[in-house]
């Protein structure tokens, strides 16, 4: 996971701050402004707190979630998993290579399809889609570019005949 950790360029400070079992499972998802940042705890134990989100495969419906995952002891290789608004993984007994490969994917803009082996908290089904929330942002960007090109310069929507019409409005004042 530390070099998963390595590519991540936002910080955030828990400025000495830690749940009753060392768990940092106390965080509100306003108090973290980006969608994918990293830190070390008051036991310069890295972390991660990433917002993801997620389209059930049957339903369509698309569901923010986010979760926190951290070093667990100083001197282990063990990464945990911590409530964060809502967990995707279930990382009870640390977390899996296959998890720590999801992880990676996610912090590097990928869209995965969940797979058994990730180990998928409850509701969250085999086969639904994820991705970290910078990839779905950017999708509804383009998607809004997009339609407004289409709005602004087919002349079948009104928008675009509106506009034509108030440039010719202002060329026949001109003239």
């Amino acid at each position: 996971m530390y070099w998963t950790f390595i590519k991540i360029k936002n910080t955030f400070d828990l400025k000495n701050r830690m749940g009753y079992t060392d768990y940092i499972d106390f965080l509100q998802e306003e108090e973290v402004p980006k969608n994918i940042m990293a830190g070390f705890d008051k036991y310069s134990r890295p972390f991660i707190t990433l917002k993801v989100g997620i389209i059930n495969k049957d339903t369509g419906e698309f569901t923010r979630r986010q979760e926190v995952f951290f070093q667990r002891y100083s001197d282990s290789p063990l990464w945990m998993g911590a409530y964060f608004e809502g967990q995707f993984l279930n990382t009870s007994g640390g977390m899996s290579a296959e998890q720590k490969k999801l992880i990676d994917d996610l912090i590097c803009n990928k869209t995965i399809i969940i797979e058994e082996s990730h180990r998928p908290f409850f509701n969250i089904n085999i086969g639904d889609i994820i991705a970290n929330m910078d990839v779905w942002e950017k999708k509804k960007v383009k998607i809004i570019e997009k339609n407004w090109l289409f709005f602004n310069y087919d002349p079948q929507f009104k928008l675009c005949r509106k506009k034509v019409n108030n440039n010719y409005d202002i060329d026949v004042l001109m003239i």
